[in-house]
């Protein structure tokens, strides 16, 4: 309970700031910029799954880890890491001929540093995820996400253009790795112990967590990449930036829930029955959540661009309005890769991903042989990922059962009164007094919808006695 009250309060307060944070660099970074530090985060982010080499969920799932395992993590995590980092600065003059970019070495060799700091944390950082304190490690991304938000606005703002970005997120990563550790200690000493037998049957698993989730990663961010390579990084800018709002607070709002549930599913995997329950319940919160926020995007997508952003990005409003109904699709998909790994079906995820990674990339690259625009792209992305989504609740139901006919009913019901209100609040719009500035406008309008949405949540869930009421209440 305490940990769902912290995961939620670290996913608001830094939706809000990250939110704004990218409104304000708007002023004084480019597309490009944006565009260069996106294709940065893409292989950050694919080198950052391998150094955990796999074990990080392992870890979580298995009942008991003793400190000669820990301890043998920690040094292959850490010498992963290095060598990511390491890897990164050789092959970043690659990657900017790659992307025809080369401002992208001096990028990339601000973020080589990256890897090896989340590897040096990365098991403390998973230690207390398995003993649920989650709110030590939301605390701590909080003060993360502070620093890297004021040195990036006051590096931009002193000319440093962009490398401003990469900076600010090396900074972070720093803050996160120091507070890890600070934290873990006291739970895991490392020491000079490395016992590769030891941990060889969890490796072996995490062989398959890894690859898994490195899939889901490639199909996740094979857009971006495309993107970068065959429009240029200045529409990838475009692309990442209404990707960023849709991802604050609608996709955030799925690592706080798994940081918390899927530890809790670990601890219940003998008890498929309760696991079906929470997840019924889960999805059904997200429902009541997401889709009122997800509808005033769509129909406010105009409005919150002018306020938002620099005049120069106002044709991003309709990517927004695309990536939105992904957005939705995604927030009710991936908690059930958590439950997967839960009940120990590593496999299962792992094919899933693999398959469908390729099949995305294929279909994007055919889609690219006839010269179609960023936002012609931005549909194929969406109807791709619209078809994917019945397969993967299909795969679901194939191992826990879930009321996925009650689901769909109640999810009709919330789309059909949110999207009525949110339309009554746009027709509102001519009403306004024109003297005042929109950003109060879209203030008061957004601040009603969470009200009435809060309201009708704590209704509807009024007798259903679970965790998620429990936290509204």
């Amino acid at each position: 309970m305490k940990g769902l009250r912290w995961s939620f309060l670290s996913t608001a307060v830094v939706s809000v700031l990250s939110v704004l944070y990218y409104a304000l660099l708007t002023r004084y970074l480019t597309p490009d910029d944006f565009g260069l530090f996106s294709v940065g985060l893409i292989f950050i982010g694919f080198m950052e799954f391998f150094s955990g080499a796999g074990v990080s969920a392992i870890l979580i799932q298995e009942k008991k880890v003793s400190d000669e395992q820990f301890s043998t993590f920690f040094w292959i995590n850490l010498l992963i890491g290095l060598f990511f980092s390491l890897l990164l600065v050789l092959i970043a003059p690659v990657i900017a001929v790659f992307f025809k970019d080369e401002k992208l070495v001096s990028l990339l060799y601000i973020l080589s540093a990256a890897p090896v700091l989340n590897a040096a944390a990365l098991l403390h950082n998973n230690i207390l995820r398995r003993e649920i304190q989650i709110a030590v490690s939301e605390k701590i991304e909080i003060i993360a996400n502070i620093v890297q938000i004021s040195s990036g606005i006051y590096l931009a703002k002193s000319g440093y253009t962009f490398i401003s970005l990469p900076l600010a997120f090396v900074f972070s990563r720093l803050v996160s790795c120091i507070g890890y550790l600070w934290a873990g200690i006291p739970y895991f000493k490392p020491s000079f112990i490395f016992r590769y037998d030891s941990v060889k049957n969890q490796l072996s698993l995490g062989s398959y967590v890894v690859f898994e989730r490195f899939f889901n990663y490639l199909k996740a961010n094979i857009d971006k990449f495309l993107i970068g390579r065959f429009l240029g990084t200045e529409s990838l800018g475009y692309y990442s930036l209404a990707q960023k709002i849709i991802d604050y607070p609608l996709s955030k709002i799925n690592p706080g829930l798994n940081k918390v549930l899927f530890p809790y599913f670990s601890r219940l995997q003998e008890r498929p029955k309760i696991i079906s329950k929470l997840y019924s319940n889960v999805i059904t919160f997200l429902t009541f959540i997401v889709t009122p926020v997800l509808l005033f995007v769509i129909l406010f997508a105009e409005e919150i661009v002018i306020v938002l952003f620099d005049t120069s990005y106002s044709n991003i409003a309709v990517l927004i309005q695309i990536l939105s109904v992904l957005g939705l699709l995604k927030s009710f998909s991936n908690i059930g890769g958590n439950v997967l790994i839960a009940l120990g079906k590593f496999k299962v995820g792992f094919y899933w991903n693999l398959i469908w990674s390729l099949v995305l990339t294929l279909t994007l690259l055919v889609s690219l042989q006839y010269n179609i625009n960023l936002t012609e792209f931005t549909l194929v992305v969406f109807f791709a990922n619209f078809a994917s989504f019945f397969v993967w609740h299909g795969i679901i139901l194939k191992y826990i059962n879930i009321p996925y006919i009650n689901l769909t009913l109640r999810f009709s019901l919330v789309f059909v009164l949110s999207f009525l209100f949110v339309y009554l609040l746009k027709s509102f719009i001519m009403f306004w007094p024109s003297q005042w500035p929109q950003s109060i406008m879209l203030g008061t309008y957004f601040s009603l919808l969470v009200l009435v949405t809060a309201y009708f949540t704590l209704l509807l869930l009024k007798n259903q006695k679970t965790i998620i009421f429990t936290l509204w209440k």
